[in-house]
């Protein structure tokens, strides 16, 4: 019974550790770092977001592409930026209107990882046009 209840407790203290959980982001951090995304869509892109001086939202997230490729345009290069309040609840889901949907996680207090839909609504002077550049794993680390 002893060996039983041992081998429970370890294999509970071993899986406790290997949990989907996000860690707590490191407050007042701002984190940058690469979207993957495919040549065809962009040279490069970026993605960027503020945590809270308490460490419990995001303050502002924002991408930017070099020579951004879509349906609609093209451009050398884009910025787009959303000031808002996203909580922080076990990682990242925010959905910034101009930019698209945002998900992932801090898997320590200054790196985190995740998933970004690309709805971009840019405003290019004679309107706004969309842009929808599909799914991309992005990384990023605060500075």
């Amino acid at each position: 019974m002893k060996k039983l209840f041992l081998f429970l407790t370890i294999a509970a203290l071993v899986l406790a550790g290997c949990g989907g959980g996000s860690a707590q982001p490191k407050a007042g951090a701002t984190f940058s770092g690469p979207i993957h995304i495919d040549a065809a869509k962009a040279e490069s892109a970026t993605l960027s977001f503020v945590v809270s001086g308490d460490g419990t939202a995001i303050t502002k997230v924002g991408v930017s592409f070099v020579n951004l490729k879509c349906e609609v345009m093209s451009a050398g290069a884009v910025s787009l930026s959303s000031g808002s309040s996203f909580p922080i609840a076990d990682g990242l889901d925010v959905s910034p209107a101009n930019i698209g949907h945002i998900t992932g996680k801090f898997n320590s207090p200054t790196k985190a990882s995740g998933k970004i839909d690309l709805k971009l609504e840019i405003n290019t002077g004679f309107g706004k046009a969309k842009c929808e550049l599909g799914e991309w794993e992005w990384t990023a680390e605060a500075k």
